[in-house]
């Protein structure tokens, strides 16, 4: 055990990125082709969204923080995106954490400059 890892240990790190190299690129390219599924949670909210009036404004409480930023914020972007998209007015509340409307603020001014929707306007 202890030759093996002597020799590893004089390996030129060149093969060493090598192998590792042909390790990470072999399933990238030869499974890359995965199915899209969508669970009956996302369509179920989606179909939710869809069934809102236009004349009808939306609370949406935004209640993550930093901890939490990494998997809340896309999920509160694509609602954001999709209310913005049919054009339903929206307000962002939260009623546990105090910086939950600040991050859903940013999110909800981000995607309105894409879509060119307006604060006060379109979403308060």
């Amino acid at each position: 055990m202890g030759d093996l890892l002597l020799r590893l240990q004089r390996l030129d790190r060149r093969v060493i990125y090598a192998v590792l190299a042909v390790g990470v690129a072999v399933p990238l390219l030869l499974y890359s082709i995965m199915p899209v599924t969508v669970s009956p949670t996302t369509r179920s909210l989606y179909e939710a969204i869809e069934r809102i009036p236009k004349d009808k404004m939306v609370i949406l409480s935004v209640d993550w923080d930093a901890a939490t930023r990494g998997e809340n914020e896309p999920q509160t972007e694509a609602v954001i995106r999709h209310l913005m998209k049919r054009g339903i007015r929206f307000g962002i509340i939260s009623f546990i954490n105090p910086w939950g409307p600040q991050f859903g603020e940013l999110v909800a001014r981000r995607v309105a400059k894409e879509l060119g929707k307006r604060y006060g306007e379109d979403w308060v």
